[in-house]
């Protein structure tokens, strides 16, 4: 009887389903996920299969009227696929017709805009094709039908390049073999033509691996086309065959072991150019790394000889040399030793990359050293164990990690630049601190290494040098390393204590760091001295404290930073966790009684300068008066401006590290309850203060972390005593009513700390707390119609801070609704603070709802990532479709309407000849219409009314945006019909930006010619040439864009913006002949700069040199003479050797007398040189190029590198040599790389171009001694003064003198050269 009963609840009831699937569509389908049985095949209601005919067929007819509805295009295709599902698993034939309608779906589903239709419309293809095996006997022999045949030709001829048909097109050739041969060169052709796009390459690496295995005769075209593919100048292209393709190839063990293979043996025939020998790496990794323990392991040796491998590891490009590296380092066998030829390369890569400036590809080396070390300590431990008679091997390996250590520690002595000591450090730390050296917990090779014996007291020294270091990162890593390493027996820790104390006395920003990190190095080693030092620094501190008192502007001589950023540091040392009873007493008494009321004096001092409306130039007033009676006016301003900013600078230091000890003691002291209730009261009210009243941004800002970890134990504290975070809200929230009285309220622009305040307080809450702060903030805070202009400005700011902090998530979005009217109002209030408000909360909205631009926008299109369609913005924010309507329809003012159009340019169209609506209420009968053609008329509107340029352009960019192709049509229609005769400019401006903005937009052409003809009848009827210069100049653009002709015999008088396409469309029509036309300098000079943006030399220039030669005197500015000879450059061979002369003489003298800027110098320097016979190298010339070692401008260092190059090729100068070396330290990759390919060839007389530490290195030997100038350090300026700040550095990357041992490589290098 049970069991009856069972089977009686588990069958599936169809007639109940069917009005629901009839009128509701796929929503009505839902029962379909769950579990049915074969009962739902059956006839019901007149339909012979309640599955096919019913729920099938009307999501397909579904999928047809809402094919742009995002929601109703993801269920339908999620039904459909559900569907199939079913009839698979219950083995049901469709028949042919119903067959044709899912493949028509799928052919019109897989290039929708969202990809989870895409991926189930491939899922629904497969499993159509499996389908129609089932009684098709052709198709399940995989020879295929006439059905199979139609659908392969129209995969195969199709013109569409989505993804989605690739993945059909591959799962097709899969299942039938027969059309395997179908495969053409023309399709193979179009499949490596698109291997550079990132949404198609996977699928596209999947066909050719397809094909490679099928057709082992089509290996030829393949590698071909391959190698094409690794020599494009494309990057995506490059890196799709490198990341996609070839990981790919190397799963099947036929073409790792034979296609692979024969790919490098093409490659190795042809010339090592910079993207064939990358190639010839990345695949040689691949086929090394890819090897599984069964096979036969291979190395880099396997596939590559020594000198290519030689000549990788020294390359001039980073990324060829870091993949020679990780050839050397990756192998997927730990225990295949490292021969002598693996260890010269790797020594050579990282005595010749110890300055390597990227940090990210720095860790790919050190990542990689530390799998080289590893492999040491495993195939060494075998030789230790007496397993392996090979003890040489364990002899190369002690001798390497010497060579690293020398060097390592080399590197940190003087003169060595910043990335050098980085990497010194970080190969120290592998070494010594790091367990690289410990394979699997084995340790004999790291005992046979003895390190302890390696850390001489010289170098124990090197280290603690480090903790002085102007970098921090630097400071960090060495006071790590020798927290962990023994000191020196030898040390004189008392000394080098009384050293630090007295470093603390300087106001020197360098001192007050490094004396951090040399206290925390004491302590580490002296760890019962901490609470002694403490009290010493506090008892130093409250001495200055009083002085400061007395008189503020004596804290800049007995500063009290210093000494509160050792303690602050020091504070960190103490473990609580492990802390003795008796010494959380002293802690506890410390605290309480000295360091907090300490922290308070301190803020009650510094108060006066961080407050103040002008931080940056607060001077006390008895200071003031001091000045003013003992100095003239010029002394008085130059003094008051040092000492401001030096009071400042002593003051918010102060306040910063206050801030960070009562941050500490909340964190590490209050879970112990070392605190009292009344200490955890000041230290609120402390941080209340700061973030109300607090004028000093990095003052205040500093304060936000301590409150917010405040924030974050009280949320979580029972304590009935302790402040509540919801109160301060409540009071805050009032204040910003106007119903408290906060009378010192910052009054800043963008409100100071008070919007910090208020999103620690939100972001700390607990999610589940009761007490829902968030809804009541945004309640008072958004409700503006009580407030007065002051605290709507203030609740404006802070609802910016808080829909822009990513802690907040997902809890904002309810009210992001209300917020975009509030900040669309605001933008219309009569006073400029609210409306500047307004706007920043309109832009964080902007970012919050559509997401932050991941690129830098210089137009008003904006990328497709950050839009939306209609339909998805407004049934998220329903009331803003009538809100933005009615805010362009009333147009207001000017400033009000720019956030609607903002928000409008990210929006498209939700359909195309198609309603999108939404039902509610689950009322069929009630639609909501989210169209945007109702928004074109009212845009137009604006367009015509607006007065703004900038508004007009934004209002065009915002009506192309959400038009449809009839909406264009439309516009178009409208433009057509409107007489531009006897129109007001204005609106023609209006007209013409939207033929610019609708011509732009035009990527498919489908309106082009609609436009020309648009434009052309304003040209041919002539009455534009009455138009002002901005029309004119808007008209002309049009023309050339459209590739129109125009009258280029326009008076040029009257023109200015319109000069620059006349210009253009001069040189095109190779009209350079009218002299009145060319009397215009302006005109002239725009003629030069297009010439000289094309970068090559053009026959047009020869109607005008005569122009140009003269203008080169009279040109008004530099930037036009710096194009004038750029372009005189480029075609200097159409001169005569009299008109050579002229130029030589017109430049020598305005350089002499006028010209000097550095691009202008250089760029005459450039065409003196090569167009006068001078012999020799002239002494001025080499010291114009030793002058553009030291200018920033990157385009003279590039132009005195070419005239460089230019003078070594007449012959050899040991000055200009040495100059020339000089770039190769430039701080620019780019100068360092340009100057290291020059230089390979006209000094080493070398083909390879070799790395610009190699190359350096290399000259600097052939030049005699006594004549080279190695560059000067410009790293550190080493003073003694008393001064705040340290000079910085010209060049940081320039070094002194060399480091390491150069010979190996030398020698690798002369071995290359003779090859």
């Amino acid at each position: 009887m049970d069991h009856q009963s069972d089977c009686a609840e588990s069958e599936f009831d169809v007639a109940k389903h069917v009005d629901d699937c009839i009128e509701q569509g796929p929503s009505g389908m839902r029962f379909l996920f769950k579990k049915v049985d074969s009962s739902i095949l059956e006839p019901v209601n007149g339909y012979s299969c309640f599955l096919v005919d019913c729920c099938l067929y009307r999501c397909l007819e579904e999928s047809q009227k809402t094919s742009q509805v995002t929601q109703s295009v993801i269920l339908c295709s999620a039904t459909i696929k559900r569907i199939m599902v079913i009839i698979q698993d219950l083995s049901f034939s469709l028949s042919t017709e119903c067959q044709q309608r899912v493949i028509d779906y799928v052919f019109r589903s897989w290039d929708m805009p969202m990809e989870v239709v895409c991926y189930e419309a491939v899922d629904i293809f497969g499993m159509l094709l499996a389908n129609h095996s089932l009684k098709c006997t052709s198709c399940k022999a995989r020879v295929g039908c006439e059905w199979s045949d139609s659908i392969a030709k129209q995969l195969l001829d199709g013109k569409s390049s989505c993804r989605s048909r690739y993945k059909c097109l591959l799962l097709m050739l899969k299942s039938y073999s027969t059309y395997v041969k179908l495969i053409d060169q023309a399709l193979i052709e179009d499949i490596y033509s698109h291997i550079g796009n990132a949404t198609l390459s996977v699928v596209l690496s999947d066909i050719i691996s397809f094909d490679l295995e099928e057709f082992p005769d089509r290996w030829d075209d393949h590698i071909n086309h391959i190698l094409a593919c690794l020599s494009s100048e494309s990057n995506n292209t490059r890196n799709s065959i490198k990341d996609r393709l070839l990981p790919k190839l190397v799963r099947t063990k036929l073409l790792k072991d034979e296609f692979l293979p024969k790919v490098l043996d093409n490659m190795k025939e042809r010339p090592l150019h910079l993207h064939c020998l990358d190639s010839i790496l990345s695949i040689t990794r691949f086929l090394v790394v890819s090897n599984k323990k069964c096979d036969s392991y291979k190395y880099w040796h396997d596939y590559i000889p020594l000198k290519t491998m030689r000549y990788a590891v020294l390359h001039l490009n980073v990324q060829v040399r870091l993949a020679a590296w990780l050839l050397l380092s990756e192998h997927p066998q730990r225990t295949h030793a490292l021969n002598q030829n693996d260890l010269d390369l790797i020594r050579a890569f990282i005595l010749t990359n110890m300055t390597e400036q990227s940090p990210a590809i720095r860790q790919k080396i050190l990542a990689g050293l530390r799998k080289i070390l590893a492999r040491m300590a495993e195939t060494s431990e075998q030789v230790l164990k007496g397993k392996d008679d090979d003890v040489e091997r364990v002899r190369l390996y002690s001798d390497f990690i010497s060579f690293l250590l020398t060097l390592a520690f080399d590197s940190l002595s003087s003169g060595a630049n910043f990335s050098r000591r980085m990497m010194a450090l970080s190969i120290i730390q592998c070494i010594l601190i790091e367990d690289s050296l410990k394979a699997n917990g084995k340790t004999l090779f790291l005992e046979q290494l003895n390190l302890s014996d390696a850390m001489t007291p010289e170098r124990f020294r090197a280290l603690l040098a480090c903790l002085d270091d102007s970098f921090q990162l630097c400071q960090v890593m060495a006071l790590d390393i020798l927290k962990k390493i023994k000191a020196d027996e030898s040390f004189d820790f008392v000394a080098f204590k009384d050293e630090t104390v007295e470093m603390m006395r300087s106001i020197r920003s360098h001192n007050t760091l490094a004396a951090g990190y040399r206290m925390q190095f004491y302590t580490s080693h002296y760890p019962e001295s901490l609470r002694d030092l403490l009290t010493e620094f506090t008892s130093i501190c409250e001495e200055n404290v009083k002085t400061a008192k007395e008189n503020l502007i004596d804290i800049t001589k007995k500063a009290l930073h210093p000494w509160l950023n050792t303690i602050t540091l020091l504070l960190e040392q103490e473990d609580f966790e492990k802390i003795q009873p008796a010494e959380l007493e002293w802690w506890t008494q410390f605290v309480r009684e000295r360091l907090i009321p300490l922290c308070f004096d301190v803020s009650d001092v510094v108060t006066p300068a961080v407050h103040s409306m002008s931080p940056e130039g607060y001077i006390p007033e008895e200071t003031l008066n001091e000045m003013a009676n003992s100095l003239n006016l010029d002394s008085k301003v130059q003094l008051a401006a040092e000492v401001s900013q030096l009071l400042l600078v002593c003051c918010w230091r102060a306040h910063k590290h206050v801030s960070a000890i009562l941050a500490w003691a909340v964190v590490k002291l209050c879970p112990f309850s070392m605190l009292t209730p009344e200490d955890v009261h000041r230290i609120g009210a402390y941080y209340w203060l700061q973030l109300t009243e607090c004028k000093h941004c990095g003052a205040f800002e500093s304060a936000v972390d301590g409150f917010s970890s405040l924030c974050a134990y009280l949320w979580k504290c029972d304590d009935p005593a302790l402040p509540k975070p919801s109160d301060w809200l409540r009071q805050i929230l009032g204040a910003l009513e106007g119903k408290r009285d906060l009378e010192n309220l910052c009054s800043t622009r963008r409100s100071a700390g008070v919007p910090h305040l208020v999103t620690a307080i939100l972001t700390t809450e607990p999610p589940d707390h009761p007490n829902e702060s968030m809804n009541v903030a945004m309640r008072s805070l958004l409700e503006m119609r009580s407030k007065g202009m002051i605290y709507r400005v203030h609740s404006l700011n802070v609802l910016k801070a808080i829909f822009s902090s990513a802690a907040l998530g997902e809890r904002v979005t309810p009210a992001l609704e209300w917020a975009c009217r509030v900040a669309i109002n605001g933008c219309s209030a009569a006073t400029w603070p609210e409306r500047n408000a307004a706007a920043q909360l309109a832009a964080a909205l902007r970012a919050r709802i559509f997401g932050v631009t991941h690129k830098s926008q210089r137009d008003l299109h904006v990328d497709q990532k950050n839009r939306q369609s209609s339909y998805e913005f407004f049934s998220r924010f329903t009331s803003l479709y009538p809100f933005l309507y009615g805010q362009l329809h009333a147009c207001q003012d000017e400033f009000s309407v720019y956030p609607s159009l903002i928000f409008l340019t990210h929006l498209f169209p939700s359909n195309v000849g198609v309603t999108a609506a939404v039902k509610a209420d689950g009322d069929p009968k009630n639609v909501r219409d989210f169209s945007l053609a109702p928004f074109v008329p009212v845009l137009i509107k604006v367009l015509l009314w607006c007065r703004a340029e900038k508004l007009r352009k934004l209002t065009a960019a915002a009506l192309v945006a959400i038009s449809r192709p009839k909406d264009i049509s439309f516009v178009l229609d409208w433009i057509d019909g409107v007489d531009l005769k006897n129109v007001v400019y204005n609106h023609i401006h209006a007209v013409l930006l939207l033929l610019s903005f609708i011509l732009e937009a035009d990527t498919r052409n489908e309106v082009r010619e609609r436009i020309r003809k648009t434009v052309a009848a304003v040209i041919e009827a002539g009455f534009w040439m009455k138009w002002c210069d901005l029309n004119k100049n808007l008209i002309l653009i049009l023309c050339n864009d459209l590739g129109l002709s125009f009258a280029t015999s326009l008076s040029p008088n009257l023109l200015t913006l319109a000069k620059r396409p006349l210009a253009y469309a001069m040189i095109t029509a190779q009209n350079l002949h009218d002299t009145k036309m060319l009397a215009d300098f302006e005109l002239r000079a725009e003629i030069y700069r297009h010439l000289q943006l094309s970068g090559e030399k053009n026959e047009v220039f020869k109607a005008i040199k005569a122009f140009a030669i003269d203008d080169l005197n009279h040109c008004p500015s530099e930037r036009e003479a710096g194009c004038i000879l750029d372009l005189l450059f480029l075609n200097r061979e159409y001169f005569t050797a009299d008109e050579k002369k002229k130029i030589a003489a017109s430049a020598s003298a305005r350089l002499a007398e006028a010209w000097r800027m550095p691009d202008t110098v250089s760029l005459a320097r450039r065409l003196l040189a090569y167009i006068t016979d001078e012999k020799g190298v002239p002494s001025d010339q080499l010291d114009w190029i030793e002058s553009c070692l030291s200018v920033e401008e990157e385009l003279s260092k590039r132009v005195a590198l070419q005239v460089g190059a230019h003078m070594l090729e007449k012959g050899k100068d040991n000055r200009l040599v040495t100059i020339l070396a000089a770039f190769l330290q430039d701080e620019d990759l780019d100068i360092r790389e340009e100057a290291a390919s020059l230089l390979s060839k006209l000094v080493l007389d070398s083909e390879m171009a070799l790395n610009p530490d190699v190359c350096y290195r290399l000259i600097m030997e052939k030049v005699p001694h006594s004549e080279r100038r190695i560059r000067l350090s410009e790293q550190e300026v080493v003073s003694h003064e008393e001064t705040l700040y340290d000079a910085c550095s010209s060049n940081p990357y320039a070094e002194p003198r060399v480091f390491g041992d150069f010979t190996e490589v030398k020698e690798m290098v002369d071995e290359l050269m003779a090859t």
